[in-house]
């Protein structure tokens, strides 16, 4: 499912961790327990997207909050002019799998 909001553009130089939150999609006391995170171009050129994600998921427990219901993927080098779709796929302790997909694109080179 759409998150409802795309990430802030990245420059080919930076490396930014991006999080998804699952909070409105799972059950109330529902925990994040596994994720997975793909990354695909949608529109532009790049012959192997997956490797722009580096290192593990990490699953994340909000402040405030007392439920692990979040997870981040750090990112680095994408590509200019290139639109990418960022999914990630988790696992909950009731046993459900969700997923929740965003956009971020690469700035267009100078």
């Amino acid at each position: 499912m759409y998150c409802g909001r795309d990430f802030s553009p990245m420059e080919q130089d930076e490396s930014r961790e991006l999080t998804l939150d699952f909070v409105n999609d799972i059950l109330d006391g529902e925990s994040v327990t596994a994720a997975t995170w793909k990354l695909e171009v949608r529109t532009g050129q790049d012959p192997d997207p997956e490797s722009h994600l580096v290192g593990n998921p990490i699953l994340v427990t909000p402040e405030g909050t007392t439920t692990q219901t979040a997870t981040s993927q750090r990112i680095a080098g994408i590509l200019p002019d290139v639109l990418y779709r960022v999914q990630a796929v988790v696992t909950t302790d009731k046993g459900n799998t969700v997923s929740l997909w965003s956009h971020v694109a690469g700035e267009p080179l100078e």
